[in-house]
């Protein structure tokens, strides 16, 4: 996910204020020295998600939620 969030432009430091942890846990979280909590793993994706529907969105040109939701749906398949 490091790379996603990477490629997405968001900073470690943004992403975690957002979800609500120490930039330190996402540092482990991304560095596989722990895993977070379903919850919060839940909480990373729905971010990253809503960053990359307006990137999707912007690249693509349109806003179509069921277009976006389906280039969301295989990125996460990528880095899962």
């Amino acid at each position: 996910m490091t790379q996603l969030r990477k490629l997405l432009s968001v900073k470690r430091k943004d992403l975690a204020l957002e979800i609500g942890i120490p930039e330190k846990t996402l540092e482990l979280w991304e560095g596989g020295k722990e895993q977070p909590p379903s919850l919060h793993s839940a909480l990373w994706k729905i971010k990253l998600g809503s960053h990359l529907d307006k990137q999707i969105s912007t690249f693509l040109g349109i806003e179509d939620n069921e277009v976006t939701s389906k280039y969301w749906a295989l990125i996460w398949e990528l880095v899962d």
